[in-house]
Order: structure tokens, then C-alpha cells, then sequence
């Protein structure tokens, strides 16, 4: 999704306001295709159709999906090199909350 001056329309929501439609600006019809959200989670099939399917609820397609990801991500272990990057990333982060709450204390 791209942000930018134009994407995010202030000027559109000004001039339309808090009890104008903002699908018949010409701006909506401009960017709506483009930045569509098509989630992969929601079901958006009707109900019969998601019966057939399982009926699976939004924590069984998450739990599913995440169990892929796991599936692919161990078949690719990480090199030594950048499971030693990971740490340091990890106790440079730890040092630096450190000092962050202790000068928020002082």
C-alpha cells in the first residue's frame, strides 16, 4: 500500500467532510482498484460455500497458516553467521532498554 501526500487524500477528506460520500469523488475512483485489501485470513465466500469448505473459523485458517510458514521456514535453517547476527541484534536491543529505563528513572 503505497502512503504519500496523494494516497492519503487529505485535501479529498476536507473537502468532502464528515457527512459527505467519498464514493463519488473522483479520487476514489482514481485509487480503489489499486489499493484494494484482499485479506487472506476473513472468508468472504458465502455461507454455503464456507459450510463446504470446513467451516473453518479465522483462528483455524490463522493457526493453519502459520503452521505453513513454520513448515517452509524450518526447511531453510538460518547460517551460523546470521543466527550470531540475530543475537547481537538481540543483546544490543536488551543493552539499550537497559539504559533507556534506567536514565528514565534518574
Amino acid at each position: 500500500m503505497e502512503v504519500n501526500d496523494e494516497t492519503l487524500a487529505l485535501d479529498v477528506i476536507r473537502e468532502v467532510g464528515p457527512k459527505g460520500s467519498f464514493l463519488s469523488h473522483k479520487h476514489t475512483a482514481k485509487w480503489f482498484r489499486q489499493e484494494i485489501f484482499i485479506p487472506k485470513l476473513f472468508n468472504r465466500k458465502s455461507v454455503e460455500e464456507w459450510i463446504k469448505a470446513g467451516k473453518k473459523d479465522v483462528s483455524a485458517v490463522a493457526r493453519e497458516k502459520a503452521i505453513k510458514i513454520f513448515k517452509r521456514a524450518s526447511s531453510c535453517p538460518l547460517s551460523k553467521e546470521i543466527k550470531q547476527e540475530i543475537k547481537e541484534i538481540i543483546e544490543e536491543s536488551k543493552r539499550c532498554l537497559k539504559e533507556h529505563s534506567s536514565t528514565k528513572r534518574s
